[in-house]
């Protein structure tokens, strides 16, 4: 299997060498992660799971990947048996959100449905920046707004030291405040967001 279906033994073959990990994530080489702090919510599912099946306990929810496959060819079966997540993105197009970054930011992390969510990966589709021959849309727009997709979510790391970008349009970095407290310490909640569970749960000696 080659080319982009390669992804299916890739995965495979990277979970049985490390069947530890608790999750692999493939995420498409023209995609940025442009929300830092967000958490899937597993606890959640687990007890809407427990609501609505007999007998089983609230444990974390397990996906099964086939499930667009059988709400397409068999909706009548599995259409009421299913729940489908929307209250957050986990995936946006870019050309809708690049240019709005500075809005999103202002209006901070919504809490309810609409455009205003943030996504959690701004999904350049149709830049192919590695590839030689012509995209679907003009390389230096693919390139302005993936620096622009980078730096919104440097920002959400740099402001936890006191920094950020002078604009989403440079990578020229700027003081926006010279109290920023103890930014390594663990009981800093922001910061620990950011921590595997591993590491939030080890006690400093």
């Amino acid at each position: 299997m080659s080319g982009f279906w390669a992804k299916l033994p890739l995965l495979r073959t990277l979970m049985q060498a490390h069947p530890e990990v608790e999750l692999f994530w493939w995420v498409d080489s023209d995609a940025v992660f442009t929300d830092m702090l967000f958490e899937l919510p597993w606890e959640r599912y687990g007890e809407l799971f427990a609501q609505e099946l007999s007998g089983r306990p609230p444990f974390e929810a397990d996906d099964q990947s086939a499930l667009i496959y059988l709400l397409v060819t068999q909706r009548s079966r599995w259409g009421d048996k299913t729940f489908l997540e929307s209250t957050y993105e986990l995936n946006g197009f870019w050309e809708g959100i690049v240019d709005r970054y500075e809005e999103l930011r202002r209006k901070g992390r919504p809490s309810d449905l609409g455009d205003g969510r943030w996504p959690l990966v701004t999904h350049f589709v149709g830049c192919k920046p590695c590839r030689r021959y012509a995209d679907s849309y003009p390389a230096d727009r693919c390139r302005r707004g993936m620096e622009r997709a980078f730096n919104f979510a440097d920002d959400q790391i740099l402001r936890l030291y006191g920094f950020e970008h002078e604009s989403l349009n440079t990578t020229a970095v700027q003081r926006v405040r010279d109290e920023t407290g103890g930014p390594l310490d663990a009981d800093d909640e922001e910061l620990g967001r950011l921590l595997h569970p591993t590491f939030r749960a080890a006690k400093p000696t």
